[in-house]
């Protein structure tokens, strides 16, 4: 049951239109996106699955028209949108929506929380970023910078805070997000703030290309390892089965070399390379930046096609077990900062000193920072009841509880992730998917627990019985 404290998003919808403009394009490109997601999800429905991220991006439909001042001539538009969405979609998502007017602006950029819905475990908030002052400071590249969370007053354990790009339009600079947070704590009714410190957009993508580097002339046979400069060593590798955590003994000792990239790739240094244990090592330093990214490739000089086609791919130098290591020098440590920060990273190949001649190294997928806009927007708002169906856990777990968000297995006994199937009173069922999602990042490990995103067409009234693992279970009176 929905409590008396929430807001029909439908009335948020004309109360927000009385002041919004629409151009007719944009109204065209909505519709146009709306009548291939409704075509593409009818076909879906006929085999009873559903898929989050397109139903994620139904209720946000709802959320951009209700976003947008629109004219009288675009209220066909908006009708057509908000009827869809809560009766194609049966309001199992759509009817739990729950409209905020809360905004930040802070250097001209203006960040407002739109509509959310949240269960007992985790949070679905809408949300838009837009460059009120017209200086086209956005883009389709728009980056929060990993300083996007979502704080819920007395709740601890975030375990995923996250904000996935929906769409950009660049008429009116505006970004929309869509972004899921994790909580493991009883969330609702509580008060939450949206937290943004950062923002970056315009980077700059360089094609795949050949570096020019003559690797088989840098490469030494006896390098050095290791040393005191390494400070800390990241990640987990694979050697055939057993897994293998990277020592300074397994890295070249660093900044024996200084050999910045050309092609406007000058932001990455060659900083060492050599042969260890039959495999060649290349060394890199990477400038201080937010997050300029991208790999090497050793492509056969033999190979004369497009260095972005999947056709290169064999014409690669063979890697096997761990492939690249990222590692903190002494010197990278002391520049870091939330923003800012050196890396190295050595990679890997399984190529001899006579092959190696036969190679050119190439950039792949290179990416150069953008511009990054700081600033501080903190919206503050009052999370909501959701529906929640809750069913005893018969002999396989404590309890299950269903929202329109999700599936919730709590103490679970078995050894492998749960089997769940929802019936309805119709006779239809579904299996639920996506579980082996147990302890989403260690959150639910304590209890033993797992979740599973799972959106359906019918909604909680509609659910006579669950079975978990073959076992059928009753709600709970």
């Amino acid at each position: 049951m929905h409590t008396e404290k929430q807001i029909n998003l439908k009335e948020h919808m004309d109360t927000k239109m009385e002041n919004i403009r629409v151009n007719e394009t944009m109204k065209q490109n909505i519709m146009a996106q709306i009548e291939s997601e409704q075509n593409h999800e009818t076909i879906r429905k006929s085999s009873g699955k559903w898929n989050r991220k397109k139903l994620i991006l139904m209720a946000a439909a709802a959320v951009l028209i209700a976003a947008y001042p629109v004219t009288v001539g675009a209220q066909a538009a908006y009708r057509a949108v908000s009827e869809w969405v809560t009766s194609s979609v049966n309001g199992v998502l759509a009817e739990n929506l729950y409209a905020i007017d809360g905004a930040a602006t802070d250097q001209g950029i203006r960040v407002e929380v739109e509509s959310a819905v949240n269960d007992g475990h985790s949070a679905l908030v809408f949300i838009t970023v837009q460059d009120v002052e017209g200086k086209n400071r956005l883009a389709e590249d728009i980056d929060l910078c990993d300083s996007f969370d979502l704080n819920i007053d007395g709740v601890r354990g975030h375990a995923i805070a996250m904000a996935e790009l929906e769409s950009y339009d660049p008429e009116t600079q505006t970004a929309r997000f869509a972004s899921h947070t994790t909580i493991h704590g009883d969330i609702a009714d509580k008060s939450a703030t949206l937290t943004l410190g950062g923002i970056m957009a315009h980077k700059t993508e360089y094609p795949n290309l050949d570096t020019g580097v003559n690797l088989a002339a840098l490469a030494q046979p006896n390098p050095t390892r290791g040393g005191r400069d390494i400070k800390t060593i990241y990640g987990m590798g694979y050697i055939g089965e057993e897994p293998s955590q990277p020592k300074k003994k397994d890295l070249l000792t660093p900044d024996v070399m200084d050999i910045p990239l050309d092609n406007g790739l000058d932001f990455v240094h060659i900083t060492n390379v050599g042969f260890l244990d039959g495999r060649l090592h290349l060394q890199t330093r990477w400038e201080q930046s937010f997050d300029n990214h991208g790999f090497f490739e050793l492509c056969r000089k033999d190979y004369t096609g497009d260095l972005s086609s999947e056709d290169r791919t064999a014409y690669l130098a063979p890697q096997s077990g761990v492939t690249d290591i990222d590692f903190d020098t002494v010197n990278d440590s002391r520049t870091e900062s939330f923003y800012y920060h050196t890396k190295h990273i050595e990679y890997i190949f399984d190529v001899t000193p006579e092959e190696l001649k036969d190679y050119n190294l190439i950039a792949v997928g290179f990416v150069e920072d953008g511009d990054l806009i700081r600033g501080s927007w903190n919206i503050r708002f009052r999370t909501q009841h959701t529906d929640t169906l809750t069913f005893d856990g018969g002999s396989h777990a404590s309890r299950v509880e269903i929202t329109p968000l999700g599936v919730y297995v709590e103490g679970y006994t078995g050894k492998d992730m749960p089997s769940v199937d929802i019936h309805y009173a119709d006779g239809s069922s579904e299996t639920v998917d996506g579980f082996g999602l147990r302890s989403i990042s260690g959150i639910f490990r304590r209890r033993q627990s797992c979740y599973a995103e799972t959106p359906r067409e019918k909604t909680l009234d509609e659910i006579t019985l669950v079975t978990i693992d073959g076992e059928e279970i009753e709600p709970r009176s």
